[in-house]
């Protein structure tokens, strides 16, 4: 019970800087329209509704304060029957769960995860290093200033024409450019990574 009880905690940990990690580009639908472009004002609005969905306690920071919540949050979720602890049998429904939700995601979005291959986007330590490009001043928290100055970077990154849109060429070329800048960490004897995205 112990372990299952640490384990799911810390699988919580991960969900959580995972979900601080990415200002932009995450599995939110960035092209709000559809028309197949996302603009500096789509970006914005979604990133405007995570921010203040990630501000657990509302004062403009991302910090340890909003990742604490997070943690009990989804702790929470796991615990179905609210008894502080974490069965097997809760681990497994939760688990079940995510892998129903993520089928649902693959038919929506097409099996990108898989295309990606089993390196995602970098894993915990990619988003710990996202985490780091966000916290410009390095007090361990991310303000709001920083939270938009690390999505304005990513979208500019991407922007190539410089025309306030990103076109369907522009994220497939950076992710193209993902892709190489992965095969270069990994050596050319690590294999064939099979995709990449945006963010």
């Amino acid at each position: 019970m112990r372990k299952v009880t640490i384990l799911a905690g810390a699988s919580a940990l991960v969900l959580a800087a995972a979900a601080y990690a990415a200002p932009m580009m995450g599995r939110t639908k960035m092209d709000v329209n559809g028309d197949g472009n996302i603009t500096k004002a789509e970006a914005a609005s979604v990133a405007d509704a995570r921010f203040a969905k990630m501000d657990a306690d509302g004062n403009g920071s991302l910090d340890q304060t909003d990742k604490a919540a997070r943690v009990k949050a989804r702790f929470a979720e796991i615990d179905a029957d609210n008894n502080g602890a974490v069965s097997e049998a809760e681990f497994i429904a939760a688990d079940a769960k995510r892998q129903e939700q993520r089928m649902a995601r693959r038919a929506e979005y097409g099996d990108r995860a898989a295309r990606r291959g089993s390196a995602g986007r970098g894993g915990f330590a990619g988003n710990v290093g996202r985490w780091g490009q966000a916290d410009s001043n390095g007090d361990k928290a991310i303000s709001r200033a920083e939270f938009d100055a690390a999505g304005q970077a990513r979208f500019e990154a991407k922007d190539k024409d410089r025309d306030g849109v990103l076109t369907r060429a522009e994220i497939q070329s950076a992710r193209q450019e993902m892709r190489g800048a992965r095969r270069g960490k990994r050596g050319p004897d690590a294999g064939v990574d099979m995709g990449g995205d945006a963010g």
